[in-house]
């Protein structure tokens, strides 16, 4: 199981790809491994995170962080942002026209050289 993410990203990545780890307590293995193999092979790393961040905070370029304690707080906050991500991407293709398979492309809100890497963390 420590690996079931790792898997099923290593078929589809690509060098400069953004991998986004999603774990309350940020030291999920499945997630921690997922974002080593990111790091690893090229990609940049944002994390979501509660309870201080954990190793997450450690090993992702972007950290956002929800300081609270109570796991359901944090993860309202992480679905709340990929909420605001995926709705990102779904304005982006329909300003621009685009239809593409998100499994076999990719879609860059701003350019990955351009991200800010700095950690993020929001009192609960």
């Amino acid at each position: 199981y420590n690996d079931v993410f790792v898997a099923q990203m290593s078929v589809l990545w690509n060098y400069g790809d953004v991998a986004i780890g999603i774990s309350v307590s940020g030291n999920s293995p499945s997630v921690l491994r997922t974002i080593q193999y990111a790091r690893d092979h090229g990609g940049k790393t944002i994390a979501f995170s509660g309870f201080g961040g954990g190793k997450l905070a450690e090993l992702a370029e972007l950290n956002i962080v929800f300081s609270s304690r109570n796991y359901g707080v944090v993860e309202d906050m992480h679905m709340i942002l990929g909420h605001m991500i995926s709705q990102g991407l779904r304005e982006q293709t329909q300003s621009t026209g685009l239809s593409r398979n998100l499994a076999h492309d990719s879609l860059v809100i701003g350019k990955p050289e351009q991200m800010s890497l700095r950690n993020i963390e929001i009192d609960g």
